[in-house]
């Protein structure tokens, strides 16, 4: 009888080292998976936009009394159209062609039909045509037609989130923003994201926090925390240095790790109430932080960083098919002589996009002296200070 005792606790000890070894080299094999983004800041550098770039395209949005832009929060790219997201000051959303005639304006305030107050987030369903406006004030999200602008309906949402996206025909990821939200016995949800169906019911939760370390006036999430490539979601988090992707089965993968080598910030400001951590990185110190993931492509993942504080924002490129990240601190635009803002977005066809505003411009052009052809879209003779914003493309290498 001790003789089969001893042999049954071999036996478990055996199973359970046998488990965790099985364990360690599962966790091993998908350690070694993930792509690394190493970004090495101390390489930060001026270049000249031939390095990268081989030509360079405008499109000016045309301006009237109907489509005065305020700010440029989001932009859309489809079927040969732009739509421009203004949530900021006009509370509307523009449609223009592709060569940047106006087309419509969705601009509603109230509670009537088709009324909102605020724009929070708004996502494009690009498979139904329709653009998705969330309004927290009304806890609703709104649905309008993109081909015409028309109202098609709208749903409660009894949810309280920072943005969305919608996965498929009834489930709703947010990003809560650590804002309260509870469940049916009025508990605190403590999770960052929600895996929502239409009626607000909560299916998953990924993304755990401490309530005790929230505080009213400072939010603790400083990234766009989504980002979508052909359908599949990618999900970015403040001071973590994985990048996760949403599966099939509404699991997180980690896909990429983001290396900043020797510039992370420290594990424990992980434990710093939001308003204490935003302060630390408000400040000029050392570090590298808030990974956000811009546009992904086929051959290419475009992000932004802040190096030493917030306000010190960099960009780069990381090449998927070499496996190489390039960081910038500066380009040089010597193809046409303009200016080079930081590109916001990519497209499909690799154009990086970037944003020129006339009257945040005209005074770099002026002090710098730079001598424009007659046909570029910054000359004065083309363009006034006034103007809406002009999309420059270019073309990657």
């Amino acid at each position: 009888m001790k003789k089969m005792k001893k042999l049954t606790l071999v036996i478990i000890v055996l199973s359970i080292a046998f488990l965790l070894s099985c364990r360690n080299k599962e966790n091993n094999s998908l350690e070694n998976s993930i792509e690394k983004i190493k970004i090495k800041v101390d390489s930060l550098k001026e270049i000249k936009l031939s390095k990268i770039s081989k030509e360079l395209s405008y499109v000016k949005l045309e301006t009237n009394n109907n489509c005065l832009i305020g700010n440029i929060d989001k932009i859309f790219f489809h079927n040969d159209n732009i739509f421009i997201v203004d949530k900021s000051i006009t509370n509307s959303i523009y449609k223009f062609k592709r060569n940047g005639e106006f087309i419509f304006k969705v601009s509603s305030e109230g509670k009537g039909k088709g009324g909102f107050i605020t724009i929070n987030d708004v996502v494009f369903d690009y498979q139904n045509n329709k653009i998705l406006i969330y309004d927290n004030k009304q806890k609703k999200i709104l649905c309008f037609n993109s081909e015409d602008g028309g109202f098609i309906g709208d749903f409660s949402f009894e949810r309280l989130f920072l943005s969305f996206r919608k996965l498929d025909t009834n489930r709703y990821l947010l990003h809560t923003n650590k804002m309260n939200n509870f469940n049916q016995d009025n508990e605190l949800i403590e999770y960052d994201i929600l895996l929502c169906n239409g009626e607000g019911e909560v299916l998953n939760k990924y993304f755990k926090y401490n309530p005790e370390l929230k505080t009213d006036n400072a939010s603790y999430d400083l990234t766009k925390v989504f980002s979508t490539y052909r359908n599949q979601t990618f999900i970015t988090k403040l001071l973590y240095n994985k990048i996760y992707k949403m599966e099939q089965d509404y699991k997180l993968t980690p896909r990429y790790k983001v290396v900043y080598t020797g510039h992370e910030v420290p594990g424990s400001y992980q434990e710093l109430p939001s308003d204490k951590l935003i302060n630390k990185l408000t400040t000029k110190s050392d570090y590298a932080f808030a990974h956000t993931i811009r546009s992904i492509t086929d051959k290419y993942l475009l992000f932004t960083f802040s190096y030493k504080n917030l306000k010190n924002e960099k960009w780069g490129l990381y090449n998927k098919e070499k496996k190489k990240t390039k960081i910038y601190s500066n380009v040089i635009n010597d193809i046409d002589g303009g200016v080079f803002p930081s590109p916001v977005k990519l497209t499909d066809s690799n154009k990086l996009i970037s944003i020129i505003e006339p009257h945040k411009e005209f005074k770099k052009i002026k002090n710098n002296k730079v001598n424009l052809s007659d046909n570029h879209p910054l000359n004065p003779n083309k363009t006034k200070k006034a103007d809406n914003p002009i999309i420059m493309f270019a073309k990657l290498k």
